[in-house]
């Protein structure tokens, strides 16, 4: 049976829940938001069922891509709409063209999110655009496992820790299956994003003399460009008239310094088993940071260029059946932009600080108290990065 010693032993992946024919585990959401299994020993058969599942305990080797690009979008209007530069939209337009189904994640009407699977392209708006916060799986390696039996096409795009999940659950591969992984630099708290969303409605409220409510998230607004990293939030007051806000650079805007600073993700992602291609994942895409210092030839048009890691021969013929503006790249040179892909990230010395007090202060006041670092903390700080760089 499924025995979690310490949350970093947990990536909240699912898989033991959904295997379990007995329902005997459930997962149940933490202080904030992370789901954990809890097992009701009453319905417990003791199959070991969810031991052999779980992707922490069965452990996975690392791989090399079997080729690297640098990925664009041919219509430019889907460049712009998407976080980066169109790849998971080129992929799931090639798996739905063949009748096929798509698996991603979506927002609920609280803004928290949840995976999701669509059948047309008249769908596909909902999975667009990053998500930073951990989604619930809610039942989709079953919808997935039910698709693949009657022999439809399935995309199934997530996190590292995810795809390996539900490759345990499958147990087998099918032609049929393109699991698709983000380049991913960990997960932050549900309930922690709530938090942030309510500081935000109620210093907007403040402002403007009404009740409002969040009615539009986006996490990648390029109205400021691409590598700007900016969040946009717009705001509805009960007789549905809209107030926007200009968006917010990743270093101007409170919970994307607690997720990019590593205040407010899992613990697991601390100690992420799935770097290194490990997750089994056909293909991999992300955001090609630095590709025009490695490819100064290449006009940078400030819409975004996705890197897109081929790890399997399906994942290959896939890329091969798509039209895309783009060229073929050094795996070497991806890392170099996304250093996560190889190592997992420093836990920030005053992260226990701000998990105490995230309820109970300010939402930026705390984030900007958190990142003042005194001499010491400097100091433990840059040992724990050259460690991670050079010694793990």
């Amino acid at each position: 049976m499924i025995q979690i010693r310490s949350p970093k032993e947990c990536c909240g992946c699912t898989a033991c829940a959904e295997i379990c024919r007995h329902g005997a585990i459930s997962m149940i959401p933490d202080t904030y938001g992370f789901p954990y299994p809890i097992l009701d020993q009453s319905k417990c058969v003791d199959c070991g069922m969810c031991d052999k599942v779980c992707p922490i305990l069965n452990k996975l080797r690392p791989r090399y891509p079997l080729a690297s690009y640098a990925f664009m979008h041919k219509d430019q209007s889907i460049r712009k709409k998407s976080s980066t530069a169109g790849a998971f939209v080129a992929l799931s337009e090639n798996i739905l063209s063949k009748g096929g189904v798509v698996f991603g994640c979506a927002f609920d009407t609280d803004w928290s999110v949840k995976h999701i699977y669509i059948e047309n392209k008249d769908e596909l708006a909902q999975l667009v655009g990053s998500k930073y916060l951990q989604s619930r799986i809610e039942g989709s390696f079953k919808d997935c496992r039910s698709f693949l039996k009657e022999g439809r096409y399935v995309l199934f795009s997530g996190t590292p820790c995810q795809i390996a999940g539900l490759k345990n659950y499958l147990g087998k591969d099918y032609d049929t299956l393109l699991c698709v992984d983000l380049i991913c630099h960990g997960v932050p708290a549900p309930r922690i994003w709530q938090k942030y969303l309510r500081y935000r409605e109620q210093k907007k409220s403040h402002e403007v003399g009404r009740e409002l409510f969040v009615n539009s998230v986006n996490f990648r607004d390029k109205s400021k460009g691409w590598a700007a990293y900016s969040l946009s939030l717009s705001f509805a007051d009960k007789s549905g008239h809209t107030y926007k806000v200009p968006s917010l650079c990743w270093n101007e805007d409170p919970y994307m310094l607690s997720f990019i600073r590593h205040l407010n993700m899992r613990p697991s992602c601390f100690h992420c088993r799935f770097r290194n291609q490990r997750s089994r994942s056909d293909i991999t895409i992300g955001d090609y940071w630095g590709y025009a210092e490695a490819y100064p030839e290449v006009i940078d048009d400030k819409i975004g260029v996705n890197a897109l890691i081929v790890n399997t021969e399906k994942g290959r013929l896939c890329l091969n059946e798509i039209d895309f503006d783009g060229f073929e790249s050094s795996y070497e040179n991806i890392v170099k932009g996304n250093p996560q892909l190889m190592r997992s990230h420093w836990t920030h010395v005053n992260q226990g600080k701000f998990l105490q007090q995230v309820y109970t202060r300010d939402f930026k006041e705390l984030v900007m108290d958190c990142l003042k670092l005194s001499l010491f903390q400097k100091i433990i700080s840059k040992t724990c990065t050259l460690y991670m760089l050079y010694i793990r």
